[in-house]
């Protein structure tokens, strides 16, 4: 998703980052986790500082496609969590990454319900979309 060092939100992931705005402004009680990471290259205080970066870039194009700023929440994980081989140019590209996290507390008959749907890749967001679409509205039919 980002080039090595750079944290700067890619041209072909703005299509991926455009849906998400349209779930959130659909789902107006979702709140988001961004999470940034990076792949092992270069010193852990600079991966960490790196991977906020990442999600604050992230949060700030969401923010300016008009998803409020207080529903975004950014972390930084650095080189932690690697989905990739580190070893391997392909799996160092897979862990340059951010973890959108979205969050929706649904109330009905005195209980909370959380639906938490956790997208791991970027990229495949366009089938998790039509994931979190039938969790949405399967739960908003039963709540009906």
């Amino acid at each position: 998703t980002f080039d090595t060092g750079k944290s700067i939100v890619k041209d072909n992931f703005k299509q991926t980052l455009d849906s998400i705005v349209d779930v959130v402004k659909k789902y107006d009680k979702t709140t988001l986790q961004i999470t940034g990471f990076t792949d092992s290259t270069g010193g852990y205080d600079m991966n960490m500082a790196l991977s906020i970066d990442r999600a604050n870039a992230v949060k700030n194009y969401l923010v300016f496609k008009g998803v409020p700023a207080n529903r975004i929440v950014t972390e930084g994980k650095g080189p932690a969590n690697p989905i990739g081989d580190n070893n391997t140019v392909a799996g160092k590209e897979q862990n340059r990454r951010v973890e959108i996290s979205f969050l929706e507390t649904i109330r009905n008959c005195c209980k909370e319900l959380q639906v938490w749907v956790l997208i791991l890749e970027l990229e495949s967001f366009l089938y998790f979309k039509k994931v979190l679409l039938i969790i949405f509205n399967t739960i908003i039919g039963v709540l009906q």
